[in-house]
């Protein structure tokens, strides 16, 4: 059975695909699914849940591979 659109399940395994692109070096990849992961979480779930705070977590990992420790920086005191 295929998961309706913006079902958080879905952005369980965005977030999993992002994760992989990362760690295979594409990186401006995580960044994107990291995106759309927090994006279908925040709407789901509320911008609050610890699913949203760990793709953020993800997403600043991403942002310091990329050189921008900055970003990073900023990502990991939202989440």
């Amino acid at each position: 059975e295929l998961l309706p659109e913006g079902h958080a399940q879905l952005a369980t395994a965005i977030n999993g695909l992002g994760e992989n692109a990362r760690a295979r070096g594409e990186v401006q990849e995580a960044v994107a699914l990291f995106e759309e992961a927090i994006g279908i979480w925040r709407e789901a779930l509320g911008p609050w849940h610890p699913f949203v705070g760990v793709a953020l977590n993800n997403m600043a990992k991403a942002q310091v591979a990329l050189g921008d420790a900055e970003a990073g920086l900023l990502l990991l005191q939202k989440s």
